[in-house]
């Protein structure tokens, strides 16, 4: 059931939950939950409260609290790709990898484009064992965002795991430059080299010449 509400009234939730966002982001859980709560209370069927909460609980590793409140609100609003990856998350979470797989193309059918979506698909194919399937959505996410590291680590990991240690070497290189600060590319690119040292000069020649197309 979708939710109907007129439009001054579905301001002031869309704030309050805003709000509720980024108590989240800013650890204060707490008050994150009591905000969700309250607007049920006020609004059962506010699909955007179900997934706040749904998220909120599933960041504290509540999986079995998070997926009926990720259910609601795929329930309520199942149109939005947002609930439908989210609901994936839950599931690849917890090992429900071909469930998990089957939520993410229900988003990638609302929304084409979405990077996040496509990359959390090719994990999800990669954890089935489906490594050129994987690889081909990968290359797919990249193709759209060239500039989102999360792709390029992902892939990496998957090349590295199936003996492609050169060309996971590449994508960890691009992960990090296009986030210097990506701490889990990093951490993969320095492993690699550690049991590869020998392509250590080869790497830093690579990250050179790109250093030198950003100054230009």
């Amino acid at each position: 059931m979708i939710l109907r509400v007129d439009p001054l009234q579905k301001i002031r939730l869309q704030k309050r939950v805003e709000q509720a966002h980024q108590d989240m982001v800013s650890g204060n859980l707490v008050d994150a939950e009591s905000s969700f709560k309250e607007i049920l209370l006020e609004t059962p069927d506010y699909s955007e409260a179900m997934h706040g909460l749904g998220v909120l609980y599933l960041a504290q590793g509540k999986y079995d609290v998070a997926e009926p409140w990720l259910r609601k609100a795929v329930e309520a609003e199942p149109e939005n790709p947002v609930n439908w990856n989210d609901l994936g998350e839950l599931l690849r979470s917890i090992g429900r990898i071909d469930e998990a797989v089957e939520a993410y193309k229900r988003a990638i059918d609302l929304a084409p484009e979405m990077t996040a979506v496509i990359n959390n698909l090719a994990v999800g194919l990669a954890g089935q064992g489906k490594t050129e399937e994987a690889k081909a959505y990968f290359y797919k996410a990249i193709d759209i965002d060239p500039n989102d590291p999360h792709p390029y680590n992902n892939l990496g990991v998957l090349l590295e795991n199936v003996g492609e240690s050169d060309e996971a070497l590449i994508c960890y290189e691009k992960a990090v430059m296009s986030k210097y600060d990506f701490g889990e590319a990093k951490q993969n690119y320095v492993d690699l080299l550690q049991r590869h040292p020998d392509k250590l000069l080869e790497s830093m020649g690579r990250l050179l010449k790109e250093a030198k197309t950003y100054l230009k």
